[in-house]
């Protein structure tokens, strides 16, 4: 068990996750506010991340009390919650917040690679002491850089009008499958590369969407050059090739809410459609992920300037 001197007296919050999570979206104001309790319980917590106080499982009858809340509404919350998907249970049906045992797993494994002189998988035997000579294996991933992928730099070259949507596009795609798959997702510059080198997007949805399922710890999409540019080679001529600009958003989003301010008073079709770990999620296919005018920040639409208004 962690000594108290050990424990952070802080932990993690992207804003960001928090408001764009769809399935927490989904829950009243009350629901997520109790989340947020449950949440700063589960920091004090070990095993970390469970909803344990002094290692036992806490009830509904003392979390409402800790939330300042009836019994009555806690079990209403926890039900909304539970129906979202919001947290997971173990086997002793405790719950747990499943990206807070990540990110403490991901911390402990940083911190033993540290201890032990950095990742296993890039040492021999004798690291010949400070700076040891090329072993001959793969280096560790590195953020973005000229020197791992010189045609990334780019330089005097810029993306049309098309070439910006369509990097839009594929940027919001693969951050919304690294949250639905509970990641942060990797550094996604490269993408602008691949379509200045006139890969289409839909090769290049193709050849990264696998192995970035796959593959949990890429820092940078540096790792799918090689099977983008492959993809490319094998492909059709561009002018053949079948591709989809749209994109899916998830019903009850911020993003959702601003197409329906759009299409407003008909509103939109909708269809369901399975995430990467099987779940249905209700939403339907637009051009892009925000509509046009849309504060991406708050949802709300951008009001027109003073010269726009004469």
């Amino acid at each position: 068990m962690a000594k108290p001197k050990d424990k952070q007296p802080w932990f993690k919050f992207y804003p960001q996750d928090w408001r764009g999570d769809a399935k927490l979206r989904m829950c009243s104001i009350g629901a997520r506010g109790l989340w947020a309790e449950m949440l700063c319980v589960m920091h004090e917590a070990e095993p970390y991340g469970h909803l344990l106080i002094s290692g036992k499982k806490v009830v509904a009858r003392q979390l409402a009390s800790l939330a300042g809340i009836s019994q009555g509404e806690c079990m209403r919350y926890l039900l909304e919650l539970a129906s979202a998907g919001v947290f997971s249970e173990d086997e002793s049906k405790v719950i747990y917040s499943r990206r807070m045992v990540r990110d403490k797993a991901k911390a402990e494994k940083d911190r033993q690679n540290g201890k032990g002189g950095g990742n296993p998988r890039l040492k021999g035997e004798d690291n010949g002491g400070v700076n040891p000579p090329d072993n001959g294996q793969d280096k560790a991933q590195k953020p973005y850089s000229k020197s791992h992928f010189p045609e990334a730099a780019a330089e005097g070259r810029a993306l049309d009008e098309i070439g910006l949507k369509n990097e839009a596009v594929l940027t919001a795609q693969f951050t919304a499958l690294c949250k639905s798959l509970y990641r942060d997702p990797p550094d996604l510059r490269p993408v602008k590369t691949w379509l200045l080198d006139g890969i289409a997007i839909g090769t290049i949805s193709a050849a990264v969407t696998p192995i970035l399922k796959r593959k949990d710890d890429m820092v940078s999409l540096i790792y799918c050059n090689a099977a983008v540019r492959e993809a490319h080679a094998k492909a059709a001529p561009e002018n053949l090739q079948i591709v989809s600009s749209k994109v899916f958003v998830v019903q009850g989003t911020f993003e959702w809410n601003a197409w329906q301010v759009v299409y407003a008073p008909r509103g939109t079709p909708t269809r369901e459609r399975k995430d990467a770990d099987g779940r249905v999620q209700v939403g339907w296919d637009f051009p892009t992920l925000w509509p046009e005018g849309f504060d991406e920040a708050t949802g709300e639409r951008i009001p027109p300037s003073a010269e726009d208004a004469a």
